[in-house]
């Protein structure tokens, strides 16, 4: 390609041969021509790689990085190293992005100016059954400010957004990132530098569950990396937009909060049960604002309706009910397939 696209697509690859052709049509059947597809083939040890070599030569816009098997938060910095667009944006091996997303989003940026355009999308879930998320937010443009709090309740995954190539200069960096979460804690970043957020109601990626993903597992000695990553995002954003901490704090609440703790519920009760105190005792030393943030009031929930979920959570773990209105939301997202908080 010898023309400078104007977006770079970053696709972390790891063993993803069954689903990843589906996801290639999709990139390259995009109706925008300027687009560059930068595949990190994450140290796959099936197919997945001569795949990649097979679109990369019959359609230049693919290209292909190798890297050793080291997660998809560092083949995405792999990916953003060789990206060249003047936007940015992530596809997930497997899913599916609509033909029109890629000029839909850019159109939205160049319209409104908005650093980060965020689209809705759909969760598509092993027996075929979707939902549409993300469009509660309309199609509307927002500045963005130390007062967003609702910010703690845009989803943080990073392939239903676009994003202007520098902003993500700003993003977190991290040598060891944690298994999970990477994703707020790349974002999160972010939110301190970005002068306003564009939407989009109109779902245009769908995302496929895998089979056993619909609620994801963390185990206890995990939590250390956890903690330590989010404690140096906090560190940064201390020292280069303190007005953030409060919004940082309640996303901290939310995430490390609410979500860490579901997922460490298949642990055993006593294992589970220390895990989750400890969560506690971290949350309010680390990340102390949460406990007075005013994001997590009813009066700013009927504001925002978005954060209704993590405003009522918050006041349950206040009450110190939290524990078992997890372990019964667990139960019933078992028996529904996936409920969603």
């Amino acid at each position: 390609m010898d023309q400078k696209p104007l977006i770079s697509v970053i696709v972390p690859v790891y063993n993803a041969e069954a689903s990843l052709e589906r996801t290639l049509q999709a990139l390259c059947g995009q109706t925008l021509g300027a687009i560059e597809v930068v595949a990190v083939d994450d140290g796959s040890t099936d197919g997945s790689r001569a795949m990649l070599e097979e679109w990369a030569a019959r359609d230049d816009r693919v290209r292909v990085v190798a890297t050793g098997n080291r997660g998809a938060f560092l083949a995405r910095e792999a990916g953003l190293r060789e990206a060249r667009g003047r936007y940015v944006g992530f596809c997930d091996a497997g899913d599916v992005p609509a033909s029109s997303m890629g000029a839909r989003l850019l159109a939205r940026a160049e319209e409104t100016g908005a650093d980060i355009v965020a689209g809705a999308y759909e969760r598509v879930m092993p027996d075929g059954s979707a939902t549409t998320e993300m469009a509660s937010f309309g199609n509307g443009v927002r500045p963005l400010g130390p007062e967003c709090g609702w910010l703690a309740s845009v989803n943080t995954a990073l392939w239903n957004k676009l994003y202007r190539a520098e902003l993500l200069e700003h993003r977190l960096v991290l040598d060891a990132p944690p298994r999970i979460m990477e994703d707020a804690l790349f974002l999160l970043a972010l939110y301190p530098h970005t002068r306003s957020m564009a939407f989009v109601a109109e779902p245009l990626y769908r995302y496929q569950v895998e089979d056993g993903s619909a609620m994801g597992h963390l185990d206890a000695e995990e939590l250390d990396g956890l903690f330590a990553a989010w404690g140096l995002l906090r560190e940064r954003v201390a020292k280069a937009a303190p007005g953030y901490l409060a919004l940082l704090d309640t996303a901290a609440f939310v995430h490390l909060g609410v979500s860490a703790p579901l997922m460490l519920l298949d642990l055993p009760r006593s294992e589970a049960a220390a895990a989750l105190a400890r969560i506690g005792r971290e949350l309010d030393e680390r990340f102390p604002l949460h406990r007075s943030s005013p994001f997590l009031g009813l009066a700013y929930a009927r504001e925002h309706p978005t954060m209704g979920p993590a405003c009522m959570a918050h006041l349950l773990a206040r009450a110190h009910l939290l524990g078992p209105a997890l372990r019964a939301y667990r139960a019933l997202s078992k028996a529904t397939g996936g409920a969603r908080w």
